[in-house]
């Protein structure tokens, strides 16, 4: 996130098997889409998924429209990526329901994703984690993957592969909400500026600390780099816009016996590691009962599909 060195954008992530979302696709008349989550998808959100179906339609010579039910335990603008992957899904439904074959980096073209981060549209396909560097700096403006769906040129992946099989704890607070697209560009507007030694701080710590230790199993350093990046300029960035509430649900974790607090993307959902993640959960249900608390794991494959012929 500096207009000062060789590279824009880029970042470190990787999948967990719950939450989940849950996509059916059926062909239709009219576009339809519904979400049945309680933290739902936006109308704005909703616009940009049936423009971006339109165009397709109109490059394959589509007639048929689809409708979309969208269901599941995974949460709209909580730092999950569920944005990304339901616009991959309802393109990947629209092509197979038309019998067109397509490849995955044309799936992921379409899409308009991954022009800020290559998180989102590699873990789609594959799980695991993605060390990305982002793109040749051209002193374009800085803004988040959503927002650069006419210019999606992708990342450049450093490192892609499978995670150790880690558990991780989930924890949702009910009551801070998430940013809406617009306030995402805003933030970016405003924050997307860092110096080159808070570039330098946040690599070290990915590289030698992240990706380093995942090849060696070694979670007590990832864990140990996880709570570092927390302090790094952007990630420092993310978290004040909570004004601190992200904070005093981090220390209760800390003082449970949490070895890593993180805040996944832009938030507000934290990820923690600990000797005994289940365990942990246990004793925080009563400290903490304004958020959701759950165990995850990782998981090292992508998103499942289910054709029904019936």
């Amino acid at each position: 996130m500096s207009k000062k060195g060789y590279r824009v954008n880029g970042g470190f992530g990787f999948s967990i098997d719950y939450p989940a979302l849950n996509i059916e696709i059926k062909n239709s008349d009219e576009f339809i889409f519904k979400d049945n989550r309680e933290m739902s998808t936006s109308q704005q959100e909703i616009d940009r998924h049936k423009n971006k179906i339109e165009f397709i339609k109109k490059k394959y010579g589509i007639e048929r429209n689809l409708a979309i039910s969208v269901s599941g335990s995974l949460q709209s603008h909580s730092g999950f990526g569920s944005g990304t992957a339901i616009r991959l899904a309802i393109i990947e439904g629209l092509f197979l329901l038309n019998d067109i074959s397509v490849n995955n980096d044309q799936l992921t073209s379409y899409s308009g994703r991954g022009g800020t981060s290559g998180i989102g549209v590699r873990t789609y396909f594959e799980g695991g984690y993605v060390f990305d560097v982002g793109k040749k700096n051209k002193k374009e403006h800085l803004l988040p993957s959503s927002s650069l769906e006419n210019n999606p040129k992708q990342s450049l992946i450093i490192a892609q592969g499978k995670m150790p099989n880690w558990n991780f704890g989930i924890c949702i607070p009910n009551k801070v909400k998430g940013l809406s697209n617009i306030q995402e560009v805003n933030f970016f507007k405003t924050n997307a500026l860092l110096s080159n030694e808070e570039v330098h701080k946040v690599v070290y710590e990915v590289v030698f600390g992240l990706v380093a230790s995942i090849k060696e199993l070694d979670k007590e350093t990832f864990s140990s780099a996880i709570k570092k990046i927390q302090t790094s300029g952007w990630k420092k960035a993310e978290r004040s816009i909570y004004k601190g509430e992200i904070e005093l649900y981090e220390q209760i974790l800390y003082n449970a016996g949490a070895k890593c607090v993180g805040m996944s993307s832009l938030g507000p959902c934290l990820f923690f590691t600990s000797d005994d993640v289940v365990d942990l959960i246990e004793k925080l249900r009563s400290k903490m009962p304004n958020c959701e608390l759950f165990a995850s794991s990782s998981k090292n494959s992508g998103r499942t599909i289910i054709i029904d012929n019936a």
